[in-house]
């Protein structure tokens, strides 16, 4: 089961992990964390603990512009919705590779 709902963020949790309002059905909203799929963003400990933040703040930017649109087939094992995030054709794991925040996720 797939599916595809707009949301607005809620907070913050790291480079490629926030909350999110998700509008699931007419006046109907959900409060989901969610994981940005196929990318990973640095680890907030050491070494990487300033790169984290420049990350976490990116995406915070990003998705503080306004309402975005989330794609998910599924969960992770920590319950999160696995999805792809965008608005528009602007997609913010594109735009995490391309400001150095982030690696395309290895399998």
């Amino acid at each position: 089961f797939c599916w595809i709902v707009s949301g607005s963020l809620v907070r913050t949790i790291d480079g490629d992990s926030f909350v999110a309002r998700l509008s699931i059905w007419h006046n109907l909203e959900a409060i989901e964390r969610v994981r940005v799929l196929e990318i990973d963003t640095p680890e907030n400990k050491k070494p990487t603990v300033a790169e984290a933040g420049k990350a976490r703040i990116f995406t915070h930017r990003w998705l503080s512009e306004g309402t975005f649109t989330v794609e998910s087939c599924a969960r992770d094992s920590f319950g999160r919705i696995l999805g792809r995030v965008y608005r528009g054709k602007d997609v913010l794991a594109d735009r995490l590779i391309e400001s150095g925040n982030a690696v395309k996720f290895k399998k």
